[in-house]
C-alpha cells in the first residue's frame, strides 16, 4: 500500500482463532448433541500497523473523525468572542475536546 508520501508500506495479515469461547452444545436436527463450530476470522491490519498507515498517510493532519480535538472556536470578530467562549466551556463541560 502507497501512503500520501510516496513511500510503501507492507502491512502483514493474520489469521485468529479465538480460544476464549467456551465450547457451546446444541441438538441438531438428528437429535444428536454436536459442538458449535469456531469462527476463524482474520486481520488484514495489526492495530500498530493500521495506526502507523494513518499517521503517515494523513501526514499527523487527520480528519475530523481521527481528530484529538473535536471542536474549535473560530470567531470572525472581537464582538463574538465571548459567545465562543461560553459555548466552549459548555463543550468541555459535557467532556468534548476543545481548542480555542
Amino acid at each position: 500500500m502507497e501512503t500520501s508520501s510516496g513511500a510503501w508500506a507492507r502491512c502483514s495479515g493474520t489469521f485468529n482463532l479465538p480460544e476464549s469461547i467456551p465450547a457451546r452444545k446444541y441438538i441438531g436436527e438428528d437429535n444428536k448433541r454436536r459442538t458449535v463450530p469456531v469462527m476463524v476470522h482474520r486481520a488484514l491490519f495489526g492495530s500498530i500497523d493500521v495506526l502507523r498507515v494513518l499517521i503517515e498517510h494523513y501526514a499527523g493532519r487527520f480528519p475530523c473523525g481521527l481528530r484529538r480535538c473535536r471542536v474549535v472556536g473560530a470567531t470572525d470578530s472581537e464582538s463574538h468572542q465571548p459567545v465562543s467562549e461560553r459555548s466552549a466551556r459548555r463543550l468541555a463541560d459535557a467532556r468534548l475536546r476543545v481548542e480555542k
